[in-house]
């Protein structure tokens, strides 16, 4: 629904009309097996296969080292929608980190780790999958602008 605002200004007054924000299509339900020759835009299955060969991980866990030992945890991008779900119900750092790590908690924490490095762990884990394209090279926006310059130059 449109309406209209008055501004206050310098003696004068405009008119501002505003849109009413409207809502996207809803989505489909699945259109029809793949078999029966509906052509999609993207095939999902590659895309995330490409993701993990630019990120260099197959499966959906990492490891990383923490006093001398490895840990396993669910990589950010890959952890399974329940384990995602999880996450909901964790309040606080320290709840954060028993549930990404388990069983593994308690020597975690006896190697001098921090509940809190996780989440720095998986922040970090996330903004380099943003800052890849899908062969796995910097994208622009994540490298220096001397870098981008240098890089122009050189096409």
């Amino acid at each position: 629904m449109a309406g209209t605002t008055q501004r206050a200004g310098s003696g004068t007054s405009k008119a501002v009309t505003r849109r009413a924000a409207t809502k996207p299509p809803a989505p489909k339900a699945a259109l029809a097996p793949v078999d029966e020759g509906l052509v999609a835009d993207y095939d999902l299955e590659v895309v995330v296969q490409q993701r993990r060969d630019a990120l260099g991980h197959d499966g959906d866990m990492l490891t990383f080292k923490q006093g001398g030992m490895v840990f396993e945890m669910p990589h950010p991008l890959f952890a399974t929608d329940e384990w995602k779900d999880g996450l909901s119900d964790v309040v606080g750092d320290v709840e954060f980190g028993k549930y990404v790590l388990g069983d593994q908690y308690d020597e975690f924490r006896a190697r001098g780790g921090q509940s809190a490095h996780i989440a720095i762990l998986m922040d970090d884990i996330r903004r380099k999958a943003r800052d890849l394209d899908g062969d796995g090279r910097p994208t622009p926006s994540s490298i220096s602008s001397r870098a981008q310059r240098r890089q122009q130059r050189r096409h």
